[in-house]
């Protein structure tokens, strides 16, 4: 297949020429090691087990795209795409496409990162698991596939909202497993919604056997305590979307599971507001339960600007989002969701206060701070070591996948939700960890509590996405004052259509079970901005 789709980068239109079809692309044959020749051999599985690793920070999944630099990428724009991640308009912002819901449609280079890069990592999985149905590595595997499709029923399950409609519900992404082969794949419609849950599932409880007695050497490799928090999201928001008290008591289960039985401790607030191994060293602390762990050799480091870091620390002196001057597209907080953030709660130091009376924490000191970082300005997620200089060394840093405070935070939902008292455990994590003067707010539900601690929690770890979806958050980003600039000032009636992603062309131009009418209606420019 040889089809033109639009790329923009950018405020410039090009056009570029994808390659093959999406079958081909995303399941190579050519060159591709077979089962027999790798056999049963412990090095060549656990190299495919790294294969799984390095797919989480893969570099140039659609070409040579700065923004496309593996799973952080899609954190990056999933925290865009909700309500508390604040830019500025600038010609060096690499994710304005999704930020200002332009190009959102099948047609365009944007849909088809996500399905590029989730059926690669669905693909190297299926490879291993070609080989060994049971064991460590096939248990690691089945994480990397439930983890893919996880993400994947929640964004291609279209949810009813105020701006779009479809008569395609209830239904969600192909199922591609090690049994299918490329006749199949090249027939394959979108699979029912709980049927995608069910193989996330299935997946979750076989890597569970297979995990039981593994010993990791380091967490950017899943073991059982992980696929505890897998299992814990996915019964989460499986009982949301099927009204399922039995999936909430679950996901409580399999929340506490990993509390008790992990080893882990939710981050201190000298840890949080740690300047040099806070959120971007792993071993810092107990908290992190999966990691992604970069070095100076991936490549997504030594481009030096194309990387999580690059992306989302002002205080790095290279890359985009360097606050060479307050006209830099740097990362903020949300103007009114900080201003909701009680002063004692630790977590709002995290980031610049408008007067500039924190700017000291700056690695950079307060005097170029006062200069260049603009008010809201996020000092959570910092160069490796506390380097603001060698791109080699400060975009070498850990990135965080999941976190046990998440957690705590599932299981005081989910039991609240399945009939228990959620709001005392709610309480009783963020006083004994967080804020100690905290005040539950009666006026609004549990999870709407829960979901604000979330915000907060995990701003900038790509989380709240789901929950957004999950509870029919709407967005407010217009209001007198905001700092989200004109072009992404949305307020939404409930969840926005752009939490109903589009199937890529590559996909539906390659598969004969996936007709046009079938996908998800492009959502771009769906929603009147805000104006004052």
């Amino acid at each position: 297949m040889k089809n033109s789709i639009k790329i923009l980068f950018g405020a410039a239109l090009a056009s570029t020429m994808l390659l093959s079809s999406c079958i081909k692309e995303t399941f190579p044959m050519e060159g591709a090691a077979t089962a027999e020749q790798i056999g049963a051999s412990e090095s060549g599985l656990a190299a495919m087990v790294s294969s799984l690793n390095a797919q989480m920070t893969v570099y140039g999944t659609t070409g040579e795209n700065h923004w496309d630099f593996g799973y952080p990428s899609l954190m990056i724009i999933r925290d865009l795409q909700c309500n508390d991640m604040a830019t500025i308009p600038s010609g060096y912002h690499q994710f304005q496409a999704w930020e200002t819901n332009r190009y959102m449609g099948p047609d365009y280079i944007y849909t088809s990162l996500y399905w590029r890069f989730y059926y690669k990592l669905v693909y190297l999985a299926n490879s291993i698991l070609a080989i060994q149905q049971e064991g460590e590595s096939a248990g690691v595997a089945r994480a990397y596939r439930a983890l893919a499709y996880l993400d994947m029923v929640r964004m291609y399950d279209f949810k009813a909202n105020n701006y779009t409609t479809s008569a395609n519900m209830n239904v969600a992404v192909p199922i591609v497993t090690e049994a299918t082969d490329e006749a199949a794949a090249s027939n394959n419609p979108r699979a029912a919604t709980e049927e995608v849950y069910a193989l996330v599932e299935a997946d979750l409880l076989a890597a569970e056997k297979d995990l039981a007695s593994y010993k990791r050497s380091a967490t950017n490799t899943p073991d059982v305590t992980v696929v505890w928090g897998l299992l814990a999201r996915m019964y989460l928001d499986r009982g949301a979307r099927f009204n399922s008290t039995d999936d909430y008591k679950k996901a409580a289960e399999y929340a506490r599971k990993a509390i008790n039985n992990g080893g882990y401790a939710p981050l201190t607030q000298a840890q949080w507001l740690d300047p040099i191994n806070g959120f971007n060293n792993s071993t810092s602390s107990k908290a992190w339960m999966w990691s992604i762990n970069l070095t100076k050799e991936d490549r997504t480091v030594t481009t030096g600007i194309c990387n999580y870091i690059s992306m989302i620390s002002a205080e790095a002196t290279f890359g985009y989002c360097m606050a060479s001057s307050k006209e830099s597209p740097m990362k903020c907080i949300d103007k009114a969701f900080y201003e909701s953030i009680p002063a004692t709660d630790f977590r709002k130091q995290a980031f610049l206060a408008p007067d500039y009376s924190n700017a000291s924490s700056a690695l950079s000191g307060a005097e170029y701070a006062l200069a260049n970082f603009n008010p809201y300005t996020q000092f959570k997620i910092r160069p490796a070591e506390g380097n603001v200089d060698e791109p080699l060394i400060a975009a070498a840093a850990d990135i965080p996948l999941m976190r046990i405070e998440e957690m705590y935070l599932i299981e005081a939902e989910a039991t609240g939700l399945a009939g228990g008292n959620g709001q005392a455990m709610l309480e009783s994590f963020v006083k004994t960890y967080r804020d100690s003067a905290y005040q539950y707010d009666s006026s609004v539900s549990l999870s709407e509590n829960v979901l604000w601690q979330k915000r907060l929690e995990f701003w900038g770890e790509g989380i709240v996405w789901w929950d957004y979806k999950r509870l029919n958050k709407g967005l407010e980003r217009g209001y007198p004052g905001t700092n989200h600039y004109d072009a992404t000032r949305f307020n939404t009636d409930g969840i926005a259509p752009w939490f109903n992603i589009t199937i890529s062309r590559l996909e539906t131009d390659s598969n004969s079970g996936i007709t046009p009418d079938q996908n998800n209606p492009d959502p771009t420019g769906k929603v009147e901005l805000w104006e004052e």
